[in-house]
């Protein structure tokens, strides 16, 4: 195994090519993709969750599959059945959505009472009252489902780049799995320390910013 000084000669060696540049673009615009599409189906059925008891009761098997569900044999099953371009954007979004989903689902179960009788009270039970309601109460929820599973998503895809690499997209896990071929070891810590530090740089900014808006 290489030292530290050899392993930040070849990290400073990678950082001075465009290649590392674009394959940090690759791995970071996937999984915001991934997420985004994480964010919209676990918002939307998270709300039907809330507000519908037996909506809940139905998808709380899917729920605990995806929960338990081991990532890296999705990964080989999924490269099967797709193309590897897919692969990480499919196995991202199967980890975060039932991350986001919870978050939706516990925010509005946990409305207060006094809150909720008044709202039957004033006739405002309807999704009238979910703006002003029950997606405030659910901020702090949301929140931090969205600091969780940013980071997670980010290895998780970076995972899944690895175990299904492409060649037509530029990517962290496609550049480590190449140097594993070749048994070069350098390479593969000096990016294994670009993906630590760019999972650090996006859990450090989304802890400022939940810091910030609890103040607020």
């Amino acid at each position: 195994y290489p030292g530290p000084i050899d392993t930040f000669i070849e990290l400073f060696a990678l950082l001075g090519n465009g290649e590392t540049y674009l394959a940090v673009l690759g791995t970071v615009g996937r999984m915001l993709i991934a997420f985004a599409i994480s964010f919209v189906l676990g918002a939307i059925f998270g709300t039907l969750a809330g507000y519908f008891k037996w909506f809940h009761t139905f998808l709380k098997p899917l729920i605990l599959i995806l929960r338990t569900l081991p990532t890296a044999a999705a990964v080989l099953i999924l490269v099967v059945l797709l193309k590897p371009a897919m692969t990480p954007i499919i196995v991202t979004c199967l980890v975060i959505f039932p991350i986001i989903y919870e978050a939706f689902v516990s925010g509005i179960n946990n409305v207060e009472e006094p809150i909720i009788d008044s709202l039957k009270i004033d006739g405002g039970t309807g999704f009238k009252s979910y703006f002003k309601i029950y997606l405030p109460a659910s901020a702090s929820y949301i929140i931090l489902a969205v600091v969780q599973s940013l980071g997670l998503g980010m290895k998780v895809s970076i995972m899944a780049e690895i175990l299904a690499p492409s060649e037509r997209i530029a990517s962290l896990g496609r550049l480590i799995n190449y140097e594993y071929q070749l048994a070069e070891i350098k390479p593969i810590l000096a990016y294994s320390i670009i993906a630590i530090v760019i999972i650090s740089i996006i859990d450090i900014a989304l802890h400022i910013i939940k810091k910030k808006l609890k103040i607020k």
